[in-house]
């Protein structure tokens, strides 16, 4: 696989993917999230109350942050660096808005407790693996058949 193709499908899964723990460096933990990725601009976005311990942590930021996801069903394990901070994009606030964010706020988009974070990724590293219980059965078998471990998948710097 090219480091091109991989990097697409780096994105790609990361867009199918629903969540992952978002943490500010220094902070007390981390918090599952919900994100929505642009990977032209290698950006994640995510909508939270002001009544979170995060939105104090980064005020207007940025601050220095790390994203983890480790979703199996679609062979993605990353963990992600870069600047967290606050956004003031209505327009992109509008783009993400969705029925299931809707349920979270009384007063829906215009709910003075919402605020949308950017995390503008620096950088990070990915493993992707083959998907599916098929998939890892079948290259469990082969390895076995053929005494050769079974593929791992890929590994890349992002």
């Amino acid at each position: 696989m090219t480091d091109e193709l991989s990097h697409d499908d780096f994105w790609d899964r990361v867009g199918a993917v629903n969540a992952g723990m978002l943490e500010t460096t220094g902070g007390q933990r981390g918090v599952p999230m919900t994100h929505h990725s642009d990977s032209e601009t290698r950006t994640l976005w995510f909508i939270t109350s002001t009544d979170t311990a995060l939105v104090d942590e980064v005020g207007e930021g940025p601050v220095n942050a790390t994203y983890t996801l480790a979703e199996g069903s679609k062979g993605l394990y990353a963990h992600l660096h870069g600047s967290l901070s606050l956004s003031h994009d209505r327009d992109k606030l509008d783009d993400l808005w969705s029925p299931a964010t809707d349920a979270w706020f009384e007063g829906g988009k215009d709910d003075p407790d919402v605020r949308l974070f950017s995390f503008s990724l620096a950088n990070g590293e990915a493993w992707l693996t083959p998907t599916g219980g098929v998939a890892f059965v079948l290259g469990i078998a082969r390895a076995r058949i053929t005494g050769t471990p079974p593929d791992m998948g890929t590994h890349l710097f992002v």
